[in-house]
Parts: structure tokens; sequence; C-alpha cells
């Protein structure tokens, strides 16, 4: 039960620190980004296990050095990254009918806006670290909004790494699914309130 309330309390920590304040700690928040997101890929793809996460840490700080040393790098990956997650929320919205081409909507909003952060750096590094942080405080807020009396639940009996993989499947696929509404409201939100606060930041510095 400790770790899953630990990691509802850090995440939305990292998230508002994303959210508010990204431009300012722009290196760290791509490379905890490029980290973390390679060892969710990895478990979500080759299976919940302590070598393919291990593997994934590998990689992870494989891209993480990659994003930071490269500049233009870092900056498509933060604009792709932000349009995996609108992809992911829009294709709530698009109808069934239209079958396996919704699927196409993350991959191809991760290719223009990772083409647009490199042209339009600061603004594409504020907006788009608002919506990484953003995410992650709309998805724990419903989260916590729907399932707080229900934790429990999401507590595996095989131990803490289990327990967090499966929360994190959880709240990256099901959650957004059952509750699209919701979730969008409150990353539109969210993620306005940080672009223009890191805009009025960036406004009274420059």
């Amino acid at each position: 039960m400790m770790e899953i309330l630990v990691y509802l309390f850090f995440s939305p920590a990292f998230g508002a620190v994303a959210c508010f304040w990204g431009k300012k700690l722009y290196f760290p928040i791509v490379m905890l980004g490029a980290f973390s997101g390679t060892i969710v890929f990895f478990l979500e793809r080759f299976g919940l296990d302590w070598k393919v996460a291990l593997w994934g840490a590998i990689c992870g700080v494989i891209l993480a050095l990659f994003v930071r040393f490269v500049y233009k790098a870092g900056l498509f990956f933060l604009g792709a990254f932000a349009g995996i997650i609108l992809g992911m929320f829009l294709m709530n919205f698009i109808p069934e009918s239209i079958g396996t081409i919704k699927w196409l909507a993350p991959p191809l909003l991760a290719l223009v806006l990772g083409i647009c952060a490199v042209n339009w750096c600061d603004v594409f590094i504020m907006l788009g670290t608002s919506l990484q942080g953003a995410s992650i405080i709309a998805r724990i807020l419903c989260f916590l909004l729907l399932n707080y009396t229900q934790i429990r639940q999401y507590v595996y009996a095989d131990g803490m790494f289990s327990s967090i993989a499966h929360l994190q499947s959880y709240l990256n696929h099901e959650l957004i699914s059952q509750n699209p509404t919701l979730l969008s409201t409150t990353l539109l939100i969210m993620t306005g309130l940080g672009f223009l606060f890191q805009l009025s930041q960036a406004r009274k510095e420059g």
C-alpha cells in the first residue's frame, strides 16, 4: 500500500514542476521523461519483468543522455512526447467506425509537434512541458477522485514493482478510455494554467 501512496504523491509533484516551471528546468524534465518513458515502453511492450525493466533503464539512460547533449533531439523528443499524450486523449473522441485509422493520431501528432518544437523552441518548451506535467496531474487527480476508496485493489501481492507497473498501465489506458471527457477537460485546464504561468514568468525575466 505504501508504494502506491508514495507514487500517487511524487507523480503529481513532478507533474506540477514540469507544468509550471518546465522552461526553467527543461533539461532535468526532458531527461527524466526520456528515462521513465523508455522504461514504461519496455514494460508494456515486453512484459512485467525485472530483466525487461533493467534493459529499459539502460536504454532510458542512453536516450536521456542523447536528448541532453543533442539539443534539437531533446526538443523533438519533447514535442513528440506531447503529441503522443495529446493523441492518446483525442483517440477517445474518434468514432469506432473509423477503425484502426484512429491509432494513427498519436504518431502523426508526435511527428508534427516534434517538428514544430524544433522550429519554435521557446514556445514549445513551455507548451510541451506544460502538457507533459498536466497529463500527469490530470490522471492522478481523476484517479483519486474516482477511486479514492478503492486504492487497495491496485496493490498486487507480488510486490512494489508489479503494483506500480499495473497502476501506471491503468492510468495510461483504461482510465483515459473510460473517462475521456473528465480527463480531457482537466488536461486542457492544467495545460492552459501551466503555459500561461510559464509565459508570464518568461516575460518578467525577459
